[in-house]
């Protein structure tokens, strides 16, 4: 891709191990001020060239002079970037390495992958939602973006996502910012998050492509709609799962208090040892509690914890072997006995 070209200095990694990373950094407009990019290789290994499609994008990227991007480490590293002079190095310094789908290596695989989702939402950008409909079955989350956004019945504008693999939360945020400035990221669980976009037609960018993929995972991307999903589950009763055989009652109730903000509630542990179900006298932010559990561990433990889902069942512990269905069943039918 010919293009408007910067010069990134202090690459403190070999290019191959961080390219898809940078890609997605650089056409981030919300990260970078960047767009439509290209990544190419430096004579110099620890330089850079970015190619842009538009020289508008290129000046606002270099209006920053030093950009802190997360690459391997854990701390964010510290990146120059300048507009590239041609003339300085006689043409001879730049590696033409493009990145294309005949190439066998695999960070250059990941980045075409970026770049070929970006000209397929660039496709669906031009093309009228109705003429979707017109080229055959549609997949159902499609039909029900476009109905409902043609409609106004709804305004769901959140979407759960959900990876094939582990993938830092700035990466995914980054990626989702290609199509979507404003977007907001959440974590929802491991290799989970919750992305929110300012209305439903930003939602709809991201939701009519066929696949999304980073750094060689695949993204599985649904329409969320918290009041449909609350509909669904118990509003105050969750199960937590991670504990130590050994854990105190009392622990996992001071646990519970810090991820509730004192919540009243009372714990029922399980057969297995390790989980406990956690019931609350009164209503709470499920989606935040969630949340808390997954960034808390409990004495060095790391919590999961999820919604049960409504039931008319119940399970009968500690039943006599010799106690027979038909008994069960005249005791639980009768209201007096049992309720």
């Amino acid at each position: 891709m010919a293009g408007f070209p910067v010069l990134v200095e202090g690459l403190p990694f070999e290019l191959d191990s961080v390219r898809s990373k940078l890609a997605i950094y650089f056409q981030s407009k919300k990260k970078s001020g960047g767009g439509e990019c290209e990544v190419r290789a430096h004579q110099d290994q620890r330089k850079v060239l970015v190619y842009f499609k538009s020289e508008e994008v290129q000046k606002n990227v270099v209006k920053k002079d030093l950009h802190t991007v997360q690459l391997l480490d854990p701390e964010p590293v510290q990146l120059r970037v300048t507009l590239y002079d041609y003339g300085s190095n006689g043409g001879s310094s730049v590696s033409p390495i493009r990145v294309t789908a005949d190439t066998n290596k695999e960070p250059a695989i990941e980045q075409t992958q970026l770049l070929t989702s970006s000209q397929e939402h660039s496709k669906h950008d031009q093309s009228p939602a109705k003429e979707v409909r017109n080229r055959g079955p549609a997949d159902p989350v499609e039909e029900s973006v476009l109905e409902t956004s043609e409609r106004g019945e709804s305004h769901c504008s959140q979407l759960l996502v959900s990876s094939d693999g582990p993938i830092q939360t700035d990466v995914v945020a980054m990626y989702f910012e290609r199509f979507v400035p404003d977007v907001e990221i959440s974590e929802n669980a491991e290799s989970s998050w919750f992305v929110t976009c300012p209305s439903s037609a930003d939602l709809e960018k991201i939701i009519l492509l066929k696949q999304h993929k980073v750094g060689g995972k695949t993204l599985k991307v649904q329409l969320y709609d918290q009041a449909k999903e609350d509909e669904k589950y118990e509003p105050r009763t969750f199960l937590l799962r991670g504990f130590d055989g050994n854990s105190r009652l009392g622990h996992v109730a001071l646990y519970v208090d810090s991820l509730s903000n004192n919540t009243q509630h009372h714990i029922e542990p399980l057969q297995d040892g390790e989980s406990v179900v956690v019931t609350f006298e009164t209503d709470l932010d499920a989606k935040s509690f969630l949340q808390n559990c997954c960034q808390k561990q409990f004495e060095n433990h790391c919590i999961t914890a999820q919604r049960l889902a409504k039931t008319n069942s119940v399970c009968i512990e500690g039943i006599h072997p010799s106690c027979s269905d038909d008994f069960l069943d005249l005791y639980f039918s009768n209201t007096k006995r049992s309720g």
